[in-house]
């Protein structure tokens, strides 16, 4: 009996420290993007004009995202055809240039999400491959999500490269150009779509329980055990 108890202190507290795995979904169209909030860039002014490094801005919810990249490095607005970019978003969209090969965009919303997307391109015309990474709020990556374009001028045809999360856990999330025919890591995006609460899950869909769900399970089972085999003993005094 004494074993028993013993096995099962041990199985309670392994339950207990299994990690709660949160499933990071791709999206690739925007139309599917569960959008609630988003940013437009025009808010920083018109095409040409530099933006500082970090800057703060206002999302159309009322909510605000800081948004950073290289030290000392400025951003630059761009508007698609008509003000400077030459590239393949829908005519006239307000974009955010990184302004050269500096790298990564970080972006950090006020509030904790469960998605953020947006369309970009490099830009270098040719293929290119882009990430999106998701921390928490002790900065650990919650996961990652990647998608190949084809950065051309063929108006209305760049990626959309978005994610969502089975929380609504996402501290910030960085933009990261991996790959290009340029081999730098020059590129722009369109505004910003995010999303501030939990994905629904479809009407019929069966929610899986997480690894800790299935301890916590196991270990009821023990105790369920361990209380028959007390009745059953105390049955025959």
């Amino acid at each position: 009996m004494n074993k028993l108890r013993g096995f099962t202190v041990i199985l309670a507290l392994a339950a207990t420290s299994f990690p709660a795995v949160a499933q990071l979904s791709g999206i690739s169209s925007r139309a599917a993007f569960p959008t609630t909030d988003s940013v437009n860039w025009s808010l920083l002014g018109p095409p040409f004009i530099t933006a500082n490094n970090p800057f703060v801005i206002a999302t159309t919810g009322g909510s605000s995202v800081w948004v950073s990249h290289a030290p000392g490095a400025l951003f630059e607005r761009r508007n698609q055809t008509t003000g400077g970019w030459i590239g393949n978003f829908a005519f006239g969209e307000a974009l955010l240039w990184n302004r050269g090969d500096n790298g990564s965009i970080t972006f950090d919303p006020a509030n904790l999400i469960s998605g953020a997307g947006f369309n970009v391109q490099a830009d270098v015309h040719g293929a290119f491959t882009f990430q999106l990474d998701a921390y928490d709020t002790t900065g650990g990556l919650i996961g990652s999500v990647t998608r190949s374009g084809m950065s051309d001028i063929n108006l209305g045809t760049a990626i959309f490269i978005g994610f969502t999360s089975a929380y609504l856990d996402v501290d910030k999330f960085v933009g990261t150009l991996t790959s290009s025919v340029g081999g730098g890591s020059n590129f722009a995006i369109n505004s910003l779509a995010l999303s501030s609460s939990a994905p629904v899950a479809p009407v019929g869909a069966e929610a899986v329980p997480e690894p800790s769900v299935y301890g916590l399970m196991g270990v009821l089972v023990i105790l369920g055990l361990v209380g028959r085999e007390r009745l059953r003993r105390h049955s025959h005094v």
